[in-house]
């Protein structure tokens, strides 16, 4: 149900979104990055190229195939939608936007008390993008992304109505390191079996005591939390430099 839940997101009009689902094979591989704010390292560590690069000690899934960043945005810390070049680091890497075409505006609901911040004006605008990726280590090469402006479990809900399958989960940073919500990361642990999630990478060492029912969603507290720690860690060395907090752990479904 994987391209249902996406075509949710692109609406009925023609569009890059809709091209992309009508030429594609098969149940999409999605990554769901919440939180992502300006944090697009994830196009990189998830990435085929890399995986060739820094061979993982036990076997990772399939890359993602298209990627679905969220942040509700909060004030004017960060625009997704303003800039052309989204990454700029030195000669190394350079990540910019080829095409871009906005989406219906998603109305999904918004709680107050579930966030620390007013969230942006764009709250609600979800755009389609064709990103280019050049990397002195991993080459050049193409990526669709999806970013909505939207608040996290407001959108995992979305996801479970549309019984999608989400490949990877990214928990890097949430927040954007700086705070901004006021549901700890752990509700994500209890997505992992509705989502049929392969792949959770994350800078937390999550604890079963951690999670919490989340309020307004009854969806998102049916399913018990998932114990990572009875996952395999791919990468047990942790050599992934990602948020500068702790060193990403690629934990993957044994």
């Amino acid at each position: 149900m994987s391209k249902t839940f996406l075509r949710s997101l692109a609406g009925r009009k023609p569009n890059g979104l809709n091209h992309w689902l009508d030429t594609h094979r098969g149940s999409p591989r999605i990554a769901w990055y919440p939180s992502a704010g300006d944090d697009w390292r994830d196009l990189l560590f998830l990435s085929e190229r890399y995986r060739r690069l820094s061979p993982a000690l036990h076997q990772e899934p399939a890359e993602p195939e298209i990627y679905l960043h969220t942040d509700y945005l909060a004030g004017d810390y960060f625009n997704p939608f303003a800039n052309n070049v989204l990454m700029q680091d030195g000669p190394r890497t350079s990540i910019i936007v080829l095409h871009e075409e906005v989406l219906p505006h998603l109305r999904l609901a918004f709680h107050p008390d579930l966030v620390d911040c007013k969230p942006s004006p764009v709250l609600g605008k979800v755009s389609f993008m064709l990103l280019r990726i050049d990397s002195n280590q991993l080459g050049r090469w193409e990526v669709p992304v999806i970013y909505a402006a939207v608040e996290n479990t407001a959108m995992a809900d979305m996801m479970l109505k549309h019984q999608a399958k989400i490949s990877h989960i990214i928990q890097m940073r949430f927040g954007h390191g700086l705070g901004g919500g006021r549901i700890p990361p752990g509700f994500l642990t209890r997505l992992v079996e509705p989502l049929r999630t392969e792949a959770f990478i994350t800078d937390r060492q999550f604890e079963l005591g951690m999670t919490m029912t989340v309020p307004h969603f009854e969806s998102l507290n049916t399913h018990e939390p998932v114990d990572l720690n009875s996952w395999t860690v791919a990468r047990r060395r942790h050599t992934v430099p990602w948020s500068g907090y702790e060193p990403a752990k690629f934990f993957v479904r044994p």
